[in-house]
């Protein structure tokens, strides 16, 4: 029997329910707020793209076209990260989308960038920021001072 092979048709209508739980999402992040409860709502969009994306993932994740897609979510997930982070310094939901970002894309300069700070300047807690902090370095070298910066500032108690 011969293998059947994914079309870009077919990868492309994969990702649409990918498309539309990050739309989900993106609207649960903008709308959460940290001075009332959403009632699940952020968590319940989280869980439906995590769904969703696992689906996808164990079916595309050969195809040509799936790291672009990966890295696309990623972005996006640090975007989030950097929106609860910056403009609204809710720093534990921040940390939730940086480390959704780097579950997807270990390499993701701005999740790893993100949580830095979010570590360093939010929760003040550089021993949580040093292996974030570590990573950024091994992709960009010229980061190196940040890690020896971090090693330097006293643990949180």
């Amino acid at each position: 029997m011969k293998a059947k092979t994914d079309t870009a048709g077919e990868f492309t209508q994969g990702y649409e329910p990918i498309a539309k739980a990050l739309q989900r999402l993106v609207h649960a992040c903008l709308t959460s707020s940290a001075y009332k409860s959403d009632g699940g709502a952020l968590d319940a969009a989280r869980k439906a793209m995590d769904k969703r994306w696992a689906v996808f993932a164990k079916r595309f994740a050969s195809h040509a076209d799936f790291a672009a897609a990966r890295h696309h979510i990623a972005q996006v997930r640090a975007r989030l990260g950097d929106d609860f982070f910056y403009d609204r310094g809710n720093y534990r939901e921040a940390i939730t989308e940086y480390a959704a970002a780097l579950a997807l894309e270990a390499d993701c300069l701005d999740a790893l960038s993100g949580i830095v700070a979010t570590y360093l300047q939010g929760t003040l807690d550089p021993a949580a920021a040093l292996p974030y902090a570590i990573r950024r370095a091994e992709l960009d070298p010229a980061r190196q001072r940040d890690v020896e910066y971090i090693r330097q500032l006293p643990s949180k108690r």
